[in-house]
């Protein structure tokens, strides 16, 4: 069933465990008050920009969760 809602911001996790099946788990944002994972998360991209990683890497973030 598809929303007409309409949201600032969404965040796609998306994990796929050694067997093969994959999770995703939205998170939708609305404006309002600083929101402390976002700013966590702000970070490690941030220092994920400044590294480099081989074409068939898979990139990881941890977020200390």
């Amino acid at each position: 069933m598809a929303s007409t809602l309409r949201f600032p911001a969404e965040l796609h996790l998306v994990h796929r465990s050694d067997d093969g099946d994959i999770c995703v788990v939205a998170i939708l944002y609305r404006f309002g008050d600083p929101d402390p994972f976002l700013i966590l998360l702000k970070d490690y991209l941030s220092q994920l920009a400044k590294e480099a990683c081989a074409g068939d890497a898979v990139p990881q973030v941890p977020l200390g969760i």
